[in-house]
């Protein structure tokens, strides 16, 4: 069992900068420990008497797992006691009454929650001193009422704490409503809406978009440096190296048609103006859809079906398994995707066959342990809370993707900071359609990784420079 001594160096220092103030805002890289440093800080405080009682809102499969899994391997934190606060009305409500010192709930009953607490307040009070989010990214959007539900209610917590590795997807757009569940607008301002005056410009399509004036950033990341500590992997750990490949392949030309012809309408639906924006959206949906090579169709009667337009991705990955010995995680994004590939590769297992935590539990350690050739994961069920290093260091993307977060989190499941210490090198092989969107959505993701990790390290720089002079 591994002991407060055990903790690196980073993770001291994190564990320290969670415990100094009382809104900490930890944005560290994927794989760098952010559990174990909340656990061993949570721990103290509450040996010390300053926290009596947790919430923790978390991804659902975190949640369920991955939080009390992380305490019980270390001896300073096995004795923290959890209560999990999911399944059926019933069974919250009486998991509610625990005196578990950690609440873990996840994000989709969040709501729920604080609608029972603020109903039962009156009688009993508010049962929680600290509140820690885990992935505050999913909080990101002010206008969603995962964070607007949430706002009503964040005074009531004596202490505040946001972890993420990807605090940013879309930009600084994202930060103003995580830094607001931190200090309540002190910093950034009470209203997003202030917020993009202060240091953006309306840009892009009828200036839905925003882009950063001159300086802005700099302007920003100061006044948030003091209650975030940002730590990048490669700065503290010596990582093998992430090799990135495209293997590039071409639409047949049946496919090809089709998929101009959807090209083309796409483009007019985007200059057509805000009212066909959904129209627009389910166009470029269609057109990632003929790309991955099968189209969903709707029925007279509502129902959908789909149907098969090419195999150039399904070939490509046929080259992929048969030119390595590697053990292969593949992604997917539409159903049709999944079940081509199960029928190329029929005793590949897929993470979405797990039916509950055991189940999900054996096919991970099945995975690890090497029993499986290729397994096929979904970027939104296999990102968050999942460790699958041992059993490969090869990702392939079938689908690629638009979404930032979704795109990080599971390349992480096996990235170079997992892999730390086991393998020589990771490898993400891209499988990509030319002259498709499969080509914007590369592009997409390699700015936001760079403007990303731009932030996080001009956080640390400016967080350094600041410790220095004091």
């Amino acid at each position: 069992m591994l002991s407060r001594e055990d903790l690196r160096n980073y993770q001291r220092r994190g564990v320290d900068f969670f415990k100094s103030i009382k809104t900490p805002g930890l944005f560290l890289d994927m794989g760098l420990g952010k559990t174990i440093i909340t656990l061993t800080a949570t721990a103290d405080l509450l040996k010390e008497r300053k926290v009596s009682k947790v919430l923790l809102v978390a991804p659902l499969r975190p949640a369920q797992g991955v939080w009390r899994q992380e305490a019980r391997k270390w001896q300073h934190t096995k004795h923290l006691t959890f209560k999990l606060l999911t399944g059926s009305e019933g069974k919250r409500l009486t998991a509610m009454k625990s005196s578990a010192q950690i609440h873990i709930i996840n994000v989709d009953n969040l709501r729920w929650l604080l609608y029972v607490l603020k109903s039962m307040q009156r009688k009993n009070g508010w049962p929680y001193d600290m509140l820690i989010i885990d992935e505050s990214s999913m909080f990101k959007a002010p206008g969603r009422k995962r964070f607007s539900t949430l706002r009503h209610h964040l005074r009531k917590f004596d202490r505040r704490a946001i972890l993420t590795g990807t605090p940013a997807p879309k930009g600084l757009i994202d930060i103003w409503s995580q830094v607001y569940i931190l200090d309540l607008g002190l910093r950034l301002g009470e209203q997003v809406r202030r917020y993009r005056e202060r240091f953006f410009s309306p840009s892009g399509y009828m200036g839905y978009g925003y882009d950063l004036d001159d300086g802005a950033e700099s302007k920003i990341l100061g006044l948030i440096s003091p209650l975030i500590l940002s730590m990048r992997a490669e700065d503290w750990l010596e990582l093998p190296p992430e090799i990135e490949q495209t293997i590039w392949v071409d639409l047949p030309p049946t496919a090809r048609n089709l998929y101009n012809k959807m090209e083309k309408e796409m483009f007019v639906e985007l200059e057509a103006g805000s009212t066909e924006a959904v129209s627009a959206a389910s166009v470029s949906s269609k057109c990632w859809q003929i790309a991955n090579g099968a189209l969903f169709l709707d029925k007279p009667d509502g129902t959908r079906t789909w149907q098969a337009v090419h195999d150039a991705k399904l070939q490509a990955l046929q080259e992929i398994v048969e030119g390595t010995s590697d053990n292969l995680l593949v992604t997917y994004w539409f159903k049709p995707d999944l079940a081509r590939l199960r029928s190329m590769f029929p005793k590949a297992p897929c993470l979405v066959d797990a039916k509950n935590e055991r189940q999900l539990n054996a096919l991970q350690n099945a995975w690890n342990n090497g029993d499986h050739r290729i397994m096929f994961v979904h970027p939104q069920g296999g990102g968050h809370g999942l460790n699958l290093q041992g059993g490969g260091n090869t990702l392939v993307m079938f689908s690629l993707l638009w979404g930032r977060e979704a795109w990080a989190q599971v390349r992480q499941r096996m990235g170079a900071t997992r892999q730390y210490g086991l393998r020589d090198h990771v490898n993400y092989k891209y499988i990509a359609v030319r002259d498709t969107v499969d080509e914007a959505m590369l592009t997409t993701q390699r700015r936001r990784e760079v403007d990303e990790r731009r932030m996080i390290k001009t956080l640390r720089d400016y967080r350094d420079a600041r410790e220095i002079l004091a």
